[in-house]
C-alpha cells in the first residue's frame, strides 16, 4: 500500500512539473534562454544516433507576377434583371 501512495506522488510530482514546463515555455523568457538553445543543440548532436537527421526547409524562390485580364470572362453568370446588357445583347 506504501508503494501505490510512493508511486502516485510521484507521478503528481512528474505531472505538475510537465505542466508547469509547457507554461514556461510559452513564454518569452524561454525563446531566449540559453538552456533552450543548449537543449536544440543536444537534439540535433544526438538526433542522427536515432536516424533523425536535420534538413534545412525547402526555400522557394520568389515569383513576381502582375495583374492580368481574368483568363475565363465567360465564367460570369448575370442576374436575370441584367440580361439584356453587355456585348451579347440582341444576338
Amino acid at each position: 500500500m506504501v508503494t501505490v501512495i510512493i508511486m502516485a506522488g510521484i507521478l503528481g510530482v512528474l505531472v505538475v512539473a510537465v505542466a508547469a514546463f509547457y507554461v514556461h515555455s510559452r513564454t518569452p523568457e524561454w525563446g531566449d534562454s540559453e538552456l533552450r538553445i543548449a537543449m536544440v543543440r543536444l537534439l540535433v548532436v544526438l538526433g542522427p544516433l536515432f536516424g533523425m537527421r536535420y534538413r534545412e526547409p525547402h526555400r522557394e524562390l520568389p515569383v513576381a507576377t502582375s495583374p492580368g485580364r481574368d483568363p475565363d470572362p465567360a465564367g460570369v453568370r448575370l442576374s436575370s434583371e441584367d440580361e439584356g446588357v453587355g456585348p451579347d445583347a440582341g444576338a
